[in-house]
């Protein structure tokens, strides 16, 4: 959207809708002509701050003034050191030790789950009519033995 007409980024339907209720109400008859004269002062407004730009070259200073804080910025992330080695390492070996604590509680809960339904016993998740059945064993709906 241009610059000029960013304000109107956050206008909508309704506000729309109010805005052409009220030209129709103060301008009339003469809404088409008004609205032709608007538009054409726009167009005006907006060929003139394109000349001045143009004229002024600020289109290149802001580019330049943005490459130059861009590039202090890339240069100031460079000379920020890196963490040193052991700091670096004891943060990775700490996450390592996390994830296997994880995967042997994992482990444990599996094999705690294999030995309550090797016994027989419903599992946490299982009611208390825990089945034996394999999908294999059990009859298909709609076909009759």
């Amino acid at each position: 959207m241009s610059p000029v007409l960013a304000f109107l980024t956050n206008i909508g339907l309704p506000e729309l809708t109010v805005i052409a209720g009220l030209a129709v109400i103060i301008f009339g008859r003469r809404l088409p002509e008004v609205a032709a004269k608007a538009y054409g002062e726009v167009v005006r407004l907006r060929r003139t701050i394109e000349r001045l730009r143009r004229e002024t070259g600020i289109d290149r200073e802001l580019r330049d003034i943005e490459f130059t804080v861009r590039d202090a910025a890339r240069k100031a992330a460079l000379k920020e050191p890196l963490p040193p080695p052991a700091e670096f390492r004891a943060n990775h070996d700490r996450g390592v030790r996390g994830t296997r604590d994880e995967e042997r509680s994992s482990e444990e809960d599996g094999s705690r789950v294999d030995d309550e339904a090797s016994r027989g016993e419903p599992g946490p998740d299982q009611g208390s009519e825990a089945t034996t059945e394999s999908p294999a064993d059990a009859e298909e709906p709609g076909k009759e033995t």
